[in-house]
């Protein structure tokens, strides 16, 4: 599904028409959303609730979210500063940003609702259903979701401790979902 949608939108974006590419590349998290509830109610046994999609406590999970995300970099950038002495400049507004405000959020909302539902609500759920215990399976499941973002690195620019960082980073997101 990621493939056909991803290389579906991105012809559509450069060789059609940029607003149908991006119709198209939405789609891809709603409907892997969908294959994950499909899946999860038939092979996992497992309903929309109780895997963690709540649809009346959609709002406040989204505010939740940006909150302890913006306390979090609040506190990187505190630790940064005191810690490692680096300075932060911040610049006035350009006439564009709302554009590319709306470009970056939507990107990371569609890429953030895939992600979830295919590694923790697919993934991590039928790995702990079928019985391969707590730790092994938000491991694999962690593993799975390094593996996806290896391409993300250029070796010669970053360490491997990056990539062992995305490791910990799903086995983090493991963690905070089965919470």
């Amino acid at each position: 599904l990621v493939l056909i949608f991803k290389g579906s939108g991105s012809y559509a974006q450069k060789h059609l028409n940029e607003l149908v590419g991006n119709a198209i590349m939405l789609l891809m998290p709603i409907s892997i959303f969908f294959y994950v509830l499909i899946f999860n109610k038939k092979y996992n046994h497992l309903s929309g609730n109780i895997i963690g999609f709540y649809p009346h406590k959609f709002i406040k999970n989204i505010v939740l979210g940006i909150t302890l995300a913006l306390v979090i970099l609040l506190i990187a950038f505190i630790v940064a500063s005191i810690l490692f002495g680096v300075q932060f400049e911040f610049t006035a507004i350009k006439p564009d940003l709302g554009k590319s405000l709306l470009g970056l959020i939507m990107t990371n909302i569609i890429i953030g609702v895939w992600e979830e539902s295919y590694f923790r609500g697919l993934v991590l759920n039928t790995l702990l259903k079928n019985n391969f215990g707590f730790h092994i399976s938000l491991l694999i499941s962690s593993l799975l979701f390094s593996i996806l973002h290896w391409g993300s690195f250029n070796m010669a620019e970053t360490s491997y401790f990056s990539y062992i960082g995305i490791v910990f980073l799903g086995y983090i997101f493991a963690i905070l979902y089965i919470y």
